[in-house]
């Protein structure tokens, strides 16, 4: 279950996000966090923590700067002045809850938008056309990363591209996303493992793990060291830092700018 700041009472069991960088109070604190990590990699035990990718909760800084009329936080989710394009949305995207939380789309009264809201009405979903958010996200795994987690489940990853005339679910952007965060992870910290929740059909399942074209990063198992700092074997200071310099995943990098610069802009 996720562990990070969440707003309270409404927080969909923590998948509300409201801050991706602290742990939440009524819980511990990040200290807290990092000495469990510690603990349990003395008892060879990898922490596994849930992140979520497609929204964020409506309190994030992010949701309330974009509610005051900041341009740039606006930018990071999906706003419409009228219903134009939601009901286009709406014609193509199936309802995760349409018992309790009907339609994609919320009304903010502040902002005089719509807000595409797959899930609850309380978590706006990001926007990963938007460089800048894959930016900030990626940059918050790896907070957390240096914090010790060494597994992350990705929640609701099917989800995070939205596209017109689609139904917004597993969508090749979505696979091109993943590869980016985990060509990240291989070049900074390999011995973090990625998780993905794809409840989807059977069929869907396959394209997660990777084609013979576009092959996800391997993860470099072997390069996992129970008693070390997560981080690149590599990298000067480290514990596991021997033999000639030079790191091993450094063509991902390569790989990465190739990636990035596929998306649509």
């Amino acid at each position: 279950m996720p562990l990070l700041q969440m707003p309270h009472p409404h927080n969909d069991g923590g998948y509300a996000v409201e801050d991706f960088d602290a742990v939440d109070p009524a819980l511990g604190t990040n200290k807290d966090l990092e000495n469990l990590t510690r603990e349990l990699r003395k008892a060879g035990i990898s922490l596994c923590l849930d992140f979520v990718m497609n929204h964020t909760a409506s309190t994030h800084r992010w949701a309330r700067a974009a509610k005051s009329g900041d341009p740039w936080f606006q930018a990071y989710y999906h706003l419409y002045d009228n219903r134009t394009i939601p009901d286009q949305y709406e014609q193509t995207v199936p309802q995760v809850f349409p018992n309790t939380a009907p339609g994609n789309f919320t009304w903010c009264e502040e902002m005089h938008k719509w807000v595409l809201t797959t899930f609850h009405d309380y978590q706006w979903d990001l926007n990963y056309a938007n460089p800048a958010v894959f930016v900030d996200m990626t940059k918050s795994i790896l907070h957390l990363a240096n914090l010790g987690v060494e597994v992350f489940r990705i929640d609701a990853v099917p989800y995070i591209w939205k596209q017109l005339g689609t139904t917004c679910r597993n969508l090749p952007q979505v696979h091109t996303i993943v590869r980016m965060l985990r060509m990240v992870l291989e070049c900074v910290c390999p011995a973090v493992i990625l998780k993905g929740e794809v409840v989807m059909a059977p069929k869907e399942l396959a394209a997660y793990f990777g084609t013979p074209e576009k092959p996800v990063m391997p993860h470099a198992l072997q390069r996992v060291h129970h008693g070390q700092p997560v981080g690149c074997p590599c990298q000067p200071g480290h514990p596991a830092a021997e033999g000639p310099a030079g790191c091993p995943s450094r063509p991902a990098g390569q790989l990465l700018v190739r990636e990035l610069s596929a998306l649509p802009r």
